[in-house]
């Protein structure tokens, strides 16, 4: 089903620091084509237009987590990356919807995983807005509320009708989700376990995700 919000990415790597990431044809969440200890990182990360350009490479692996501030990839820990999302670099970590390699989060600062480009099975954490995913309230205009990591965050809407099929939790119109029914992704509408918003049609099924759907 939905498993990826498309999110906002964008930004360009920190750039700087020592040592050296040799640009390699690699995977960053398995390290496929790296050697020894060494990691695959994002070595650069430039946007042209509407589009980004991301140059991989292999290199040491730092020690800074999720969060903190970095001149370079090399200053982050395993399966992360130094980004400068208009402002300092921070590391980010790597994640992806088919290796199943979540982010991590907390209901007062919700992460979501942003493709980096269409084309890439994964996706680097990036930080979201919280919002109350019962109410739609908390995002601004042209966002809606959906389940992030940690809790639900905001996120650019693609106002997908519900009933209609999707493929990421941002597809859909807000107040559904992108949910897998029947092995296809559909738009359904969330719903709270024995409270409001209930369900006009079908009957309310918790998640276990701190919410429920009508199906």
């Amino acid at each position: 089903g939905g498993g990826t919000d498309a999110g906002g990415g964008g930004g360009t790597d920190a750039g700087g620091g020592g040592g050296t990431i040799t640009p390699a044809n690699c995977t960053p969440i398995d390290n496929t084509g790296c050697t020894g200890s060494d990691q695959c990182t994002i070595a650069t990360l430039t946007q042209v237009g509407n589009n980004l350009n991301v140059q991989l490479g292999c290199g040491a692996v730092g020690t800074g987590a999720q969060g903190a501030t970095c001149s370079s990839s090399l200053e982050c820990g395993a399966k992360e990356a130094c980004l400068a999302l208009g402002g300092p670099g921070k590391c980010v970590g790597f994640c992806a919807g088919a290796s199943n390699t979540p982010c991590t989060g907390t209901a007062a600062a919700p992460t979501s995983c942003s493709l980096i480009t269409a084309s890439a099975d994964w996706g680097v954490c990036l930080p979201v807005t919280p919002c109350d995913i019962f109410a739609q309230s908390g995002c601004k205009t042209g966002e809606a509320c959906y389940p992030a990591s940690g809790g639900f965050g905001c996120a650019q809407t693609n106002n997908v009708a519900d009933g209609a099929a999707c493929q990421f939790l941002n597809d859909c119109v807000g107040g559904d989700i992108c949910a897998n029914i029947n092995g296809a992704g559909k738009c359904v509408k969330i719903c709270k376990v024995g409270g409001t918003p209930a369900c006009t049609t079908g009957t309310c099924t918790d998640t276990g995700k701190g919410f429920g759907i009508c199906k």
